[in-house]
């Protein structure tokens, strides 16, 4: 198996702080109001268990091309289209508390529309971000023989238009 991992520049110390910053930010997230409900989509192996200490720097793309446009129970409009092209950039810290396996991430998604149109009504071009994305999670559980484990994962999206 290759090493994916690399070390931040001198000691540990910047990456057990951040470590830690992240996981005090995720609990006073859970003190202030929730607003609405939003669901966060985790993909097949998106966090596999990896030695303590590994720094993973990740990047993905993805495109989306629809030629027609419908609306639930309704008509479906003929000269209809969207292209979509997102990016994610995504920052992952694997570490130990008390004997726990554990990590953070901070993740930033982008991306933009093009060619969008619903019944030949053009629309215009968009591009744009959405808030950054911090996330803490940690492995009660892991079986290394049978490869099987189980995570508790938080998100939090603080509103960065301040920042």
């Amino acid at each position: 198996m290759k090493n994916l991992s690399c070390r931040l520049a001198g000691p540990r110390m910047p990456a057990r702080f951040l470590f830690g910053l992240c996981l005090t930010i995720l609990a006073m997230g859970v003190c202030f109001r929730a607003d609405m409900a939003e669901a966060q989509e985790i993909m097949p192996y998106e966090f596999t268990v990896l030695p303590v200490g590994t720094n993973l720097a990740l990047g993905y793309y993805a495109y989306g091309h629809n030629t027609d446009y419908s609306i639930a129970r309704g008509p479906t409009f003929r000269n209809s289209g969207l292209e979509t092209h997102v990016g994610i950039a995504r920052f992952v810290h694997y570490d130990e508390i008390a004997g726990i396996r554990a990590g953070v991430q901070v993740f930033q998604v982008f991306g933009g529309l093009q060619d969008a149109k619903i019944g030949g009504q053009t629309l215009p071009n968009a591009f744009g971000a959405q808030n950054i994305t911090l996330s803490a999670f940690f492995w009660p559980y892991i079986n290394e023989d049978t490869k099987t484990a189980v995570i508790v994962v938080g998100f939090l999206n603080p509103p960065d238009r301040y920042l």
